[in-house]
């Protein structure tokens, strides 16, 4: 009889081990997410904030700025094209509304380099 409570105690104590074990660990890769979290926004934020040269032509600041947005324009168009993929549904009203928006925001940029219009931004998906 003796040994059977030392038996249950001994499994209780492992039990509580391990619940602290397991609460510890979970706390420790909390505290890892959020800070790698931070890490990685902080990380982010000073490579947007990053001042350009002072010596930077207006030619200069053209071609870097136009090369990142256009980068991200073109990134994100592929984005919008994986949209076709069998997890979703669309109908061909909403995908001729998109090709129709991505045109149109083409041509507005031609214009606008051309001087003849000025920039603007609107677009809304029909249900």
């Amino acid at each position: 009889m003796n040994q059977d409570k030392i038996t249950r105690v001994d499994r209780r104590g492992r039990l509580i081990l391990w619940l602290i074990i397991l609460i510890l660990s979970v706390n420790l890769s909390t505290i890892y997410m959020e800070n790698s979290t931070m890490a990685a926004k902080i990380s982010k934020k000073s490579i947007r904030r990053s001042a350009p040269p002072a010596d930077e032509t207006p030619a200069e600041a053209f071609s870097r700025l136009a090369t990142g947005r256009t980068y991200k324009a073109v990134k994100s168009i592929g984005l919008i094209a994986q949209l076709t993929g069998s997890a979703y549904e669309s109908t061909d009203v909403q995908k001729r509304a998109i090709v129709t928006a991505l045109e149109a925001s083409v041509e507005q940029v031609k214009e606008v380099f051309a001087g003849t219009a000025k920039s603007s931004d609107s677009f809304k998906l029909p249900n």
